[in-house]
């Protein structure tokens, strides 16, 4: 009976330590840590999880750069407009 408990207290802590890393990555990344990634694990279901997560992440992070990058585009575009504008 000892034995039960232990082996279901080890199981469970094998499962919910890699899902708890996996809710700190999406807690960090919330909070604007883009970089955040979930950690790798042997569990395959985890692992599945933690790939879609972290190809999610990048995909997120790519497109908040390109944004960013239209952004500073547009902005100089807008002042060179009001340069000329002025100049008239």
């Amino acid at each position: 009976m000892v034995f039960a408990v232990l082996a279901g207290i080890f199981a469970a802590r094998r499962v919910t330590r890699p899902l708890n890393a996996l809710g700190a990555a999406a807690d960090d990344m919330a909070e604007g840590n883009l970089d955040a990634r979930a950690p790798e694990s042997k569990l395959v279901e985890y692992e599945l999880l933690a790939k879609q997560f972290n190809r999610m992440a990048s995909h997120l992070a790519s497109n908040i750069a390109n944004l960013e990058s239209d952004r500073a585009a547009l902005k100089r575009l807008l002042v060179m407009r009001a340069t000329n504008l002025k100049r008239r």
